[in-house]
């Protein structure tokens, strides 16, 4: 479970970095 947790974190934190990102390149 806390490991479930860990990676949606860590996939939310990718996804907003990426969407920064695309937004200003």
């Amino acid at each position: 479970m806390e490991n479930g947790v860990l990676l949606g974190r860590v996939w939310r934190h990718n996804e907003a970095k990426n969407g920064m990102a695309a937004k200003n390149p």
